[in-house]
């Protein structure tokens, strides 16, 4: 092999070399992004296992006799059973508001006047519904002469059931037990609410357990088709490198005759 053929020959090498390495490392960022996406699954598996509900003692008055008591998930017709309304530190109280624009429901007072309010189980009136003078659709409820301004409970995503929970446990909404001496609940005051509990959450277990099983197996065959992908890298590396360190030394020795050649003239 000539020396120029054998310097374009060793130019290609260099290139393939370098292309082979630079495929080696993308496998490798490809292979720690897959380890971290294996963490990020690892933890969303973890907290839908340990993620817990509040749960609220609801008066149970099904069937020819009341039952008593059963433990619901909080929703906000669980807690208002109960004698529980939802508000936060603006006074402020969430109720769902009604088709016909208005909250609350009719019921009768003692005297016979039909009146709008929010009652628990029992039928116990909880707050008056009163609307705002000159105003057409803006309310507010009176609870034992204590008066708080409604918001629209859909309109603030407390329907659903997630965010009522992390509303609750972060604090931004309190519940308001009527019935009870110190009616401001806080998350730290939940644990001593006799009927007020924390559950751990087993409704999504099945589905999450089935969702981290398939993420996990759909990493690992990745990963393993990188480890396979990786060794072949690995072997062409060798190889080339090999057959470049051999096209050197032949160039070197050509350098070494012709510098030789030129010597002895």
């Amino acid at each position: 092999m000539g020396l120029s053929s054998s310097q374009g020959r060793l130019l290609m090498l260099t290139s393939r070399l370098s292309d082979i390495e630079l495929g080696e490392v993308l496998i490798s960022q490809k292979q720690q992004q897959l380890a971290i996406d294996k963490e990020n699954i690892t933890k969303e598996y973890q907290d839908a296992m340990n993620n817990h509900v509040i749960q609220v003692k609801v008066p149970d008055l099904t069937g020819e006799s009341n039952k008593g008591y059963t433990m619901d998930n909080i929703n906000m017709l669980s807690l208002q059973k109960s004698g529980y309304l939802v508000h936060n530190d603006n006074n402020e109280i969430f109720l769902f508001r009604n088709e016909d624009g208005t909250y609350g429901e009719d019921y009768t007072s003692e005297d016979g006047q039909t009146h709008k309010g929010v009652t628990d189980a029992y039928g116990n009136v909880l707050g008056n519904i009163l609307k705002k003078e000159n105003t057409d659709d803006e309310y507010y409820i009176d609870i034992n002469g204590q008066t708080f301004d409604i918001v629209d409970a859909y309109q603030s995503g407390l329907d659903n059931i997630n965010i009522l929970n992390a509303s609750i446990e972060s604090g931004r909404i309190l519940l308001f037990n009527v019935n009870s001496n110190t009616p401001n609940i806080s998350t730290a005051m939940l644990p001593s609410e006799t009927n007020l509990q924390y559950v751990l959450d087993t409704s999504d277990d099945a589905q999450a357990e089935s969702k981290y099983e398939y993420e996990l197996a759909k990493i690992s065959r990745q990963d393993n088709m990188l480890d396979i992908e990786l060794q072949q890298l690995e072997t062409q590396h060798e190889a080339v490198l090999k057959e470049y360190e051999s096209v050197r030394k032949v160039i070197s020795k050509n350098i070494d005759r012709t510098f030789k050649i030129f010597s002895d003239g």
